[in-house]
Formats: C-alpha cells, sequence, structure tokens
C-alpha cells in the first residue's frame, strides 16, 4: 500500500513539474518577444532544472534506495556523465546568438562541421529540456553503495 502511494505522489508531482515547465515555456515565449536575454535566461534555468527534477523522480526508487544506505556513496561514470549534460542543458538557446553571434541549422539541415555541435543546442531549448530529463536519471544511475 505505500508503495503505491508513494508512485501516486510520483505521479502527481511530475504532472505539477510538467505544467510549471509548460508555464515558463509561456513565459519564454513571451520574453522572447520582448528580447529581455536576462529574464529569457533565467527561466530556461528553472526550466531545466524542472526538468531534471523530473529525471530523478522518474529513477526514484532508486535514488530513495542508495540515499537510504548508511554506507558512503561511489561515484561512476554514469555520474560524471550526467553532469555534464546538465551543464550543456543549462545553456540556453540565446546564447549562442548573443555570445557567439551565430546561429547553426542542426544536421542534416545544416550539414556537417559546426552544425553537427551547436546545430540542435540554438535553435530551441527542447533538446536542452530532454538532455536535463537524462542528467538527472544518469545521476541518479551513477551513484553506488558498492565497492
Amino acid at each position: 500500500m505505500r508503495r503505491n502511494i508513494i508512485v501516486i505522489g510520483v505521479l502527481v508531482l511530475g504532472w505539477l513539474i510538467l505544467n510549471v515547465y509548460t508555464s515558463i515555456l509561456w513565459e519564454i515565449r513571451d520574453v522572447a518577444s520582448q528580447l529581455d536575454v536576462n529574464t529569457m535566461i533565467l527561466y530556461h534555468g528553472i526550466a531545466i532544472i524542472l526538468c531534471f527534477v523530473l529525471g530523478l523522480l522518474l529513477e526514484h526508487q532508486s535514488l530513495i534506495q542508495r540515499l537510504s544506505h548508511k554506507e558512503k556513496l561511489k561515484t561512476s561514470f554514469s555520474f560524471y556523465l550526467g553532469l555534464i549534460l546538465l551543464a550543456l542543458a543549462l545553456v540556453p538557446p540565446v546564447f549562442y546568438l548573443v555570445y557567439l553571434g551565430s546561429i547553426h541549422s542542426p544536421f542534416p539541415k545544416g550539414g556537417v562541421g559546426i552544425n553537427m555541435v551547436t546545430g540542435l543546442f540554438n535553435q530551441f531549448s527542447n533538446v536542452q529540456a530532454i538532455l536535463s530529463v537524462m542528467a538527472g536519471s544518469l545521476i541518479v544511475k551513477g551513484l553506488n553503495t558498492k565497492q
């Protein structure tokens, strides 16, 4: 019974996160029309953190199990990969235009080269949202209590 309550709680919390995330996307659209870059960056960061928490929620059983042990946590490659993905996700699409001065189309539309590296990040924040959910999941999977 307790397990069912936890699952329902996780589902409700995930649903609330998705609602707040969608609301923030509306706000990003509004401030983008006003060209308010600083507010866009702030909203992007909040949205990415929400998606990261959603990724943690997807692994809630493993997270609770790992944090409830008294043993010291060890990190693995997945943990560090998750941190790298989270760092990449926190860079907003407007960064590429404002600070790098260019926008590239993603592969295959943009071709090979720099487009394959930055093209997927500088159009929409959807890719960053997906990466942050993946980061949350990978970080939990990268925490081990085993020697």
